[in-house]
């Protein structure tokens, strides 16, 4: 019995086993144009899904955003600086650099992501980007620490860290006992 995809070795003294091995081959088109037909399809059906439910009210499908507001982004601080720090990271690991990339990598795009107008344009003016464009380049760790303090004062709140328990602040990068205290802040 055969394996769908496996690669037999064949004798070329009869005409019979390179027959076979051109039928195998067109089965295994078959076999792979019927996955790639069948992936459309599912990729057909998901974008006509989200295109359904983007244009639905989003207070109906979703009641739990009815009360969301710009202010409750304040997380967005933190997830710049403890991800650049790394926090519960080895040190000098693979891991803290690819974590530390992706907070720079969040932090460039934020000009772009950011849903509140004034802190699209503050993010990009400190990114040196465009507001609604990812910054142009990664920013350095001057930059996100900007972007980080930006992304507290632009909300309607303008938060500093006075408005929080043990808030996760610049001065602690590096400090892992100071990172460990600056866990779970409150407003």
């Amino acid at each position: 019995e055969r394996i769908p995809f496996q690669i037999e070795a064949a004798s070329c003294s009869s005409g019979s086993s390179t027959s076979s091995i051109g039928a195998d081959a067109q089965r295994r088109h078959v076999v792979m144009l019927s996955a790639v037909a069948a992936c459309l399809v599912v990729l057909v059906i998901v974008v006509l899904l989200h295109s359904q439910w983007s244009r639905t009210d989003l207070e109906t499908e979703l009641p739990e955003l009815a009360h969301a507001n710009f202010n409750d982004l304040w997380g967005i601080h933190d997830l710049l600086l403890a991800g650049y720090a790394g926090v519960f990271m080895v040190p000098s690991s693979a891991g803290l650099t690819e974590v530390k990339s992706a907070a720079l990598e969040f932090a460039r795009l934020l000009p772009a992501l950011h849903p509140h107008e004034d802190c699209r344009q503050r993010l990009a003016a400190t990114l040196g980007a465009t507001p609604g464009s990812p910054a142009a380049k990664v920013p350095t760790e001057a930059q996100l620490i900007q972007a980080a303090s930006d992304s507290w004062e632009c909300l309607p709140a303008r938060f500093s860290a006075n408005d929080f328990d043990h808030p996760f602040l610049p001065e602690v990068l590096g400090n892992v006992e100071a990172e460990f205290e600056a866990r779970m802040p409150h407003v």
